[in-house]
């Protein structure tokens, strides 16, 4: 009788360190990790992200098939996972600007037990090597102001502070509406300035007050721009189907007509935009 020995194939070793993400493999796995290292800080629009990124994960071949079409693309689809075990321990994610040479890094998070061995400073210096291979000349992030941490790996790599945003929220309660009509208590305004509701095309003066008070955009992650201001029948529509209203109020010096002199036009001094009934409460935007 004669054996014949067959080797045994050794089992792969998990994979570990850095790659590139693969949306297929890793979208699941980036979901637990974004949700778990952002705990209690993400917003609406961020648990909807995590909803979006499960709910991609678990449509299988349809996500990729969309993409082949170009119908649908994700966003963040590029970016750096880091592997320990075969899991996702680190992610970033990473795409261009609307501003030209611009990239924007973000969702950078290392799964707690994996922390302070480098596992985020490989992850962005991958990001800024792409981002430069790519053609990129800036690349801009967000960080929490008391991370101290993060701050200082940022700025080893070269980052610098560009600006500084504070977000205030309270408890929800009644707005009384309209904003012109001032309530027992409070202050005067200042002699010769009146709020009105915009009108027509103020909201050109609008915009360029927001370039004044927020030349980096109302968001982070995208550059001001005028159709943030701009009444158009598309953004009127959308909020009609959300059941969401938006007013927009002005502060402005009256307009003074002094004997034998030309008409002086009235000024912009602020403005308060309010959009209501989103998932989160209501915005203000106070310039």
């Amino acid at each position: 009788m004669t054996l014949a020995l067959w080797p045994l194939a050794r089992p792969a070793a998990p994979e570990r360190g850095l790659r590139p993400v693969n949306l297929r493999r890793d979208l699941a796995q980036i979901a637990d990790l974004i949700e778990l290292c952002f705990e209690g800080t993400l917003d609406s629009g961020g648990r909807a992200a995590v909803r979006e990124m499960r709910m991609l994960a678990a449509t299988g071949p349809l996500l990729w098939l969309l993409n082949a079409l170009t119908l649908e693309h994700p966003a963040w689809q590029l970016g750096f996972v880091w592997l320990e075990e075969g899991r996702v321990v680190g992610n970033l994610s990473a795409q261009r600007s609307t501003r030209r040479g611009e990239w924007l890094i973000a969702n950078v998070a290392v799964h707690p037990q994996w922390r302070r061995r480098g596992i985020a400073r490989a992850l962005t210096q991958a990001a800024l090597d792409l981002a430069r291979q790519q053609g990129g000349q800036t690349a801009i992030l967000q960080v929490d102001a008391d991370n101290e941490s993060a701050g200082r790996l940022y700025q080893g790599l070269g980052f610098e502070r560009e600006t500084v945003r504070t977000h205030w929220a309270r408890r929800s309660g009644p707005l009384h509406l309209p904003l012109a009509d001032p309530s027992p208590g409070d202050p005067p305004l200042p002699p010769g300035i009146f709020l009105r509701p915009r009108r027509g095309r103020q909201w050109q003066d609008q915009y360029a007050l927001a370039q004044t008070a927020l030349p980096h955009g109302l968001t982070w992650n995208r550059p001001l721009a005028a159709a943030d201001f701009a009444p158009s029948f598309e953004r009127g529509l959308e909020q009609w189907l959300n059941g969401q209203r938006e007013e927009h109020w002005l502060a402005q010096t009256a307009a003074v007509h002094p004997a034998g002199a030309a008409r002086s036009a009235a000024r912009m001094v602020g403005s308060l935009s309010l959009a209501t009934h989103f998932p989160d409460g209501h915005h203000l935007v106070l310039l």
